[in-house]
């Protein structure tokens, strides 16, 4: 089986949505379930478990994204400055720019799933549950 997070594996492309959409599961069935069954009222430490949960949560995807926008840059910066070569003979070349887009692409896809991240997580703190 090939490594996910090799620099040429495509999987590195959607790793950021992936886990932003297991956070926004995650969030919004919470929040259902604690509107439906009661569980809004709880609190521990004099923190409602609900926002406390959606904060934790958070700030585990927000880690999760800022590690994975880190390896995307760390796997941009030595081919950043290569050209489109895509369709070059040279094959070393071609697998340069593969390279080249597929790190740009994690890192791009990482930036905008932070700020999608923030925005999920943000009405915890500002908004009532129910």
């Amino acid at each position: 089986m090939a490594n996910p997070l090799a620099a040429d594996n495509p999987i590195s492309i959607v790793l950021a949505p992936i886990v932003w959409s297991v956070y926004f599961l995650f969030v919004y069935v919470l929040n259902s379930v604690a509107c439906t069954k009661g569980f809004v009222g709880l609190t521990l430490f004099g923190f409602g478990i609900v926002p406390a949960t959606v904060v934790i949560a958070t700030l585990v995807t927000l880690a999760i994204m800022v590690w994975l926008a880190g390896l995307a840059w760390s796997r941009f910066a030595p081919v950043r400055d290569t050209d489109d070569h895509v369709h070059s003979a040279d094959p070393e070349l071609a697998r340069l720019a593969r390279r080249r887009f597929m790190a740009l692409a994690g890192l791009l896809q990482a930036g905008l799933h932070i700020l999608a991240t923030l925005y999920v997580g943000l009405p915890a703190l500002l908004v009532p549950e129910c």
